[in-house]
């Protein structure tokens, strides 16, 4: 019996000396260093009209994470995808007003406050966290060329509109962080990483 209660002091003993082992090791361990973003520029500040008539700033953008892309509602091939996953994103996102959506027309023309509007409603847009935007055809031209250096171009022969297809993210100073393609599974399960990143800034 005596022989026992040695042998389970020893086992006890080396349990401790083992799990002491682990806690000095774990905690000897270098920490990972916190994700660094990519600065890829800075976003460009600008004014148009949102689905609702209103004069809408970039300054509304301020302090807050923000996801654009650029749509328009007569097209019937990528758009309605891309939206898709924007719908998906504020989903995910519903409970965290730190991150907005931006969506704007490359077709002004025809893509006015009312009808943006009405294809905010079919993709169950929050109005106070997704903002369509419409203006003048040369000031969404340079936002998109000049400011955030992606494709926005009509095609005369094919009546279409040539413009990318990206999710461009924006952190909470105004730097552009990223470009995703949203319809590629890797590409969008990394935006919703980087955004869970700038959140934890």
């Amino acid at each position: 019996m005596e022989k026992r209660n040695v042998r389970s002091f020893q086992l006890s003993i080396l349990g401790a000396l083992i799990i002491g082992i682990g806690i000095w090791i774990f905690f000897q361990m270098p920490t990972q260093p916190a994700q660094v973003l990519p600065n890829l520029g800075q976003a460009p500040s600008f004014s148009l009209i949102d689905e609702q008539g209103h004069v809408f700033s970039s300054r509304k953008l301020k302090h807050r994470i923000w996801i654009v892309d650029f749509i328009y509602t007569k097209c019937k091939d990528t758009c309605p995808l891309i939206t898709e996953k924007m719908e998906q994103l504020q989903n995910l996102f519903h409970n965290n007003s730190k991150v907005l959506f931006v969506s704007l027309t490359v077709d002004p023309k025809y893509d006015t406050p009312a009808i943006l509007k009405k294809f905010s409603k079919l993709h169950h847009a929050n109005l106070k966290t997704w903002f369509f935007l419409t203006g003048a055809r040369r000031k969404i031209d340079s936002i998109a060329q000049n400011g955030f250096k992606v494709t926005d171009a009509y095609n005369s022969k094919t009546n279409a509109f040539v413009h990318s297809s990206q999710f461009i993210l924006v952190d909470q100073t105004g730097h552009i962080c990223g470009y995703y393609d949203p319809l590629w599974p890797k590409d969008f399960h990394k935006l919703q990483m980087d955004i869970q990143t700038l959140l934890r800034k």
